[in-house]
């Protein structure tokens, strides 16, 4: 759900990124030796929001699953906003509602933590049952204060205050779907 980051290499933009069997490509105009010892470089403005709109999704979808019981079964960052379906539905009051309460918890200052551990370990806190069976043995999981705890490897921020605003611009119910669209706003 999260794009890769952007940025350079020796001052050279990186104009794609590429899965060669869990090898990770970078694709440059130019290229190196073998031997050269090059420096990479990520581009925090295209990064931070990115961070931001990838910890708010998982306090909507943590608030979403403590109040309603409903699952994130589907998520998207795009450039101008971010998608997540949830296997349930919600009235025009409960939609407010819920902006009303991912801003409040956004506000709380509540730290972003990451832990590694076993498989076993994280069945007892985290549904692991979107897990790829070749998952690793080792799980990174992140919390995000008391409101979600998931299996993940994406980038996040240090704690909540640093989201900004949380918008939500439209919702509809498709097939069986609650389909959220939203984004972060600046304060």
């Amino acid at each position: 759900g999260q794009d890769a980051d952007e940025g350079t290499i020796n001052g050279n933009p990186v104009l794609s990124i590429k899965d060669n069997g869990g090898t990770v490509i970078h694709v440059l105009s130019v290229g190196f030796a073998v031997s050269e010892t090059v420096s990479g470089s990520v581009d925090r403005s295209v990064r931070f929001p990115r961070m931001q709109s990838h910890t708010g999704e998982h306090i909507l979808s943590g608030v979403v699953h403590s109040v309603f019981g409903y699952d994130n079964v589907g998520f998207h960052m795009g450039k101008d906003c971010v998608t997540v379906d949830y296997n349930g539905t919600f009235s025009d009051e409960e939609y407010a509602m819920l902006e009303e309460k991912v801003n409040e918890v956004i506000a709380s200052n509540l730290p972003v933590t990451i832990e590694f551990m076993d498989k076993e370990k994280a069945a007892a806190i985290v549904d692991l049952s979107k897990l790829p069976e070749d998952a690793s043995e080792t799980l990174r999981i992140v919390h995000v204060g008391e409101y979600d705890d998931c299996a993940c490897i994406g980038a996040h921020v240090k704690n909540t205050s640093e989201i900004g605003t949380f918008k939500i611009l439209s919702h509809d119910f498709t097939d069986g779907l609650w389909r959220v669209r939203w984004k972060v706003v600046e304060r």
